[in-house]
């Protein structure tokens, strides 16, 4: 194990140990009243969005919803990773088939796929065998200490979801 993957799990536990666990209890129990909030909420903004655009027909409008809807859409991810977690009803089969109608399949994946590699992530939590960890092991943009501008540069990449798409990719 490297200095940096030691470090990440020290991070953890450090973390771990200050969850109380009545807390953690409470915030752990499923609502799904929420979740059907937000996904409404999330697929009304964007239908406002798409419709407003259509509207008025001019491109600072169409870039305006363009931002909106990509905020809807990471929402939808929040909710796909909420889902993933189990946390949005009791009955896995009914909450993965309409989580994945509503919140993954719009963004191109399923809550199963999703699930598979998330929990192999939290699982291994900055190891080797971390898919999130591994797949950024020794690229530039996850090597640290790093230059402003080079932070700067990745930061812009993750904004214009150049480095989004790239990490899809790998």
């Amino acid at each position: 194990m490297s200095s940096s993957q030691a470090n990440g799990r020290a991070i953890m536990n450090v973390y771990r140990a200050s969850i109380d666990s009545d807390n953690l209890k409470k915030l752990s129990i499923v609502q799904p009243w929420k979740m059907v909030a937000a996904v409404a909420l999330d697929w009304a903004v964007i239908a406002s969005a798409i419709a407003l655009s259509s509207y008025f027909g001019v491109v600072w409008f169409y870039l305006l919803a363009a931002a909106v809807i990509a905020g809807r859409m990471h929402g939808l991810g929040v909710l796909t990773h909420e889902a993933a977690h189990f946390r949005f009803l009791k009955s896995r089969k009914t909450a993965d088939a309409i989580a994945d109608v509503f919140f993954a399949w719009p963004m191109l994946a399923t809550v199963e796929g999703y699930r598979q590699n998330h929990l192999a992530h939290h699982q291994h939590t900055n190891t080797d065998r971390d898919p999130d960890w591994a797949a950024k092991l020794g690229t530039t943009a996850f090597t640290f200490p790093q230059r402003a501008w080079v932070m700067s540069l990745n930061l812009l990449g993750y904004l214009l979801a150049v480095s989004s798409l790239r990490d899809l990719v790998h």
